[in-house]
């Protein structure tokens, strides 16, 4: 946690007077503290009991350089955790601390890349996530289509999966296990 704590503590804030510059960190695992139901975004679906997944240095790292100085990273983004669950459903791949206002992103959909059908055309996945004043504004699955023989990307298909509410403290998250929206209020 200690060496994790360094990197965020190093970042610098951006150019004295000039535009603060945000905090994103890539992790290849998330931080614990984000849920231990099979289908939170570190969630245990590889066997009994479910239970919470993430990486303990990286929470106590965060947590450390919220509370010690009001440093916050404003997206914490990873993957290993995949999002079809092992027996079935689908993983919530994003969340937001209510207090932090940090957003936590799960980029391990699998397959990333897919056939579509008999034909050369695949499918391939990427996140986009949008930032403004120094924190998350949106996130979606952004899903190109390319035909493999031209090596030419077609179409895209894009899904929301999370957006600020404008003029808010709030966010519009959607929770992937029901196929519903649920709405975070950020304290930060």
């Amino acid at each position: 946690a200690e060496r994790i704590l360094d990197v965020i503590m190093g970042v610098d804030g951006g150019e004295e007077g000039g535009p603060s510059v945000p905090l994103v960190m890539l992790a290849h695992n998330g931080p614990s503290g984000l849920g231990s139901k099979k289908y939170d975004p570190c969630g245990v679906d590889f066997m009994e009991p479910e239970d919470d997944f993430g990486d303990p240095d990286l929470e106590e790292a965060l947590e450390t350089a919220y509370l010690s100085c009001g440093k916050r990273a404003a997206l914490v983004t990873f993957g290993h955790m995949h999002s079809r669950l092992k027996h079935g459903g689908m993983r919530n791949m994003v969340s937001v601390d209510a207090r932090m206002g940090t957003v936590y992103l799960n980029a391990a959909v699998v397959p990333r890349v897919a056939s579509l059908g008999e034909s050369s055309l695949t499918r391939r996945h990427f996140v986009r996530v949008g930032l403004a004043d120094g924190v998350v504004v949106k996130a979606e699955n952004v899903w190109v289509h390319v035909d493999e023989e031209d090596g030419i990307a077609l179409t895209q298909d894009v899904e929301c999966i999370l957006e600020k509410v404008e003029n808010a403290n709030r966010y519009r998250v959607y929770q992937a296990h029901t196929g519903e929206w649920a709405e975070v209020n950020v304290e930060a």
